[in-house]
């Protein structure tokens, strides 16, 4: 499969035919984010998501620890100040976490026109 080419081993691949996130294959998702991040009471977790508040998703964050923040849809269009919240909020989290910025710069790359 060409979406799992030089993956991580135990990576997933989740698809829909008309590549739209769908209920199911969020909390398919979900289910495997919680299993790598360990979210627990003692390891809280958070997840920015732009639109999706379906109440299985809701629910199944809640029962395991993960946090979501939830922005309308299509709000980054809208309100690039979002974007750029997110780009700090990544570079600080990335810094705590001693996690190279150059990678993270490279993925960010099209906040600069806002700065």
């Amino acid at each position: 499969m060409l979406l799992m080419d030089n993956a991580p081993i135990a990576s997933k691949v989740y698809c829909q035919q008309n590549g739209w996130m769908c209920s199911e294959i969020f909390v398919r998702w979900l289910e495997n984010f919680v299993h790598y991040t360990k979210a627990s009471n003692e390891n809280k977790v958070l997840v920015f998501l732009e639109g999706h508040k379906i109440l299985e998703v809701l629910q199944y964050a809640e029962d395991n620890d993960v946090m979501l923040c939830c922005f309308p849809t299509h709000c980054n269009r809208l309100r690039p100040d979002v974007d750029i919240f997110l780009y700090f909020f990544k570079l600080i989290m990335a810094k705590k976490l001693g996690l190279g910025l150059s990678k993270i710069l490279a993925e960010m790359s099209h906040i600069s026109k806002y700065l």
